[in-house]
């Protein structure tokens, strides 16, 4: 008559543990497996530019400005460079091939408290096209102030180095690699109970009281197994 298989949690228990090198290979294959895999981190690449308004009398600009007109002329800028006929001017120089949207999306820009300084932000997934864009940007804008303000001058104070940005800290990439080897662990641990429950061979005195239904009288050891 066959019987279904024995299983005993304590003798299962003592199997997981005897292969305790299993969990620990498993452990650590998840692990590397995530940071070989992972991403470089840079996400987005980000350059921050800062540019100084300032006014002076010219033939077409008679008159001097006071302080509140000044301020003005920043106020003013920061809507030019996010208008969309101002962005076609850049895009075409760019021959950027996406919509006025996108461009616009990867622009932020913002005055310095109540000074005529602005700092315009610059973020893309591609370096090369960030610095492209930059030099474009100002280069455009000091023209177009110009034109539309005579008397207006852009005076780039700062162009800005182009720097990588993380998304992920390093607490969050740490919390990925443990995840990943604790889900391999857990994949060990069932191919070991599969193994354990279609394992046929008699391992144990229970075993053979279990199947041959006869009691163990004794054993011998085998001195040949160290």
């Amino acid at each position: 008559m066959n019987k279904s298989k024995y299983f005993s949690v304590g003798e299962f228990l003592r199997f997981l543990i005897a292969k305790w090198w299993i969990f620990l290979l498993a452990f650590m294959l998840g692990s590397c497996m995530s940071f070989l895999n992972r991403t470089e981190g840079i996400t987005q690449f980000e350059v921050t530019s800062k540019v100084l308004f300032s006014q002076e009398k010219s033939e077409s600009a008679t008159e001097l400005y006071d302080n509140a007109s000044r301020i003005q002329i920043v106020y003013d800028g920061v809507e030019i460079v996010s208008s969309e006929a101002f962005l076609e001017n850049v895009s075409e120089k760019l021959s950027f091939e996406g919509s006025i949207a996108e461009l616009k999306n990867s622009i932020s820009v913002e005055q310095i408290a109540a000074t005529r300084v602005l700092k315009i932000t610059l973020t893309s997934g591609n370096q090369e096209f960030v610095e492209n864009f930059r030099d474009v940007l100002l280069d455009e804008l000091g023209s177009y102030m110009e034109e539309t303000f005579p008397g207006v001058k852009v005076n780039v104070l700062d162009k800005g180095t182009v720097v990588g940005t993380t998304e992920e800290s390093m607490g969050t990439e740490m919390l990925s690699y443990i995840a990943a080897g604790i889900l391999l662990c857990m994949l060990a641990f069932f191919i070991l109970l599969l193994s354990y429950i279609l394992e046929d061979r008699v391992q144990t005195e229970r075993d053979i009281e279990y199947y041959l239904e006869i009691p163990v009288l004794g054993s011998l050891m085998d001195k040949t197994r160290r």
